[in-house]
């Protein structure tokens, strides 16, 4: 149902932040707002940080799927869809 309201066509913001206590849906996305710029810089400070120290793979760029590997479509729409082997 919601697929015929356009819910598949919806852009997904890159980076998402919420006031999980005044908006614990998640329905006002406040990443754009200036008055929380200061949040959102030191947040991706800290992942950055993270990613550094646990040597995450992704600061080389996208990591490639094992051989054998059995992915859900980028693209699909449920868990369900046909996945793609590697």
């Amino acid at each position: 149902m919601l697929l015929s309201y356009g819910w598949g066509e919806r852009e997904i913001p890159p980076e998402q932040l919420y006031d999980l206590v005044l908006d614990p849906n998640e329905a006002h996305n406040l990443a754009e707002d200036p008055a929380h710029a200061g949040t959102l810089e030191e947040l991706r400070g800290r992942l950055e940080a993270w990613m550094v120290e646990t040597k995450d793979p992704l600061l080389d760029g996208d990591v490639t799927a094992p051989e054998g590997a059995e992915l859900n479509d980028p693209d699909g729409l449920s868990p369900n869809d046909p996945t793609i082997i590697m």
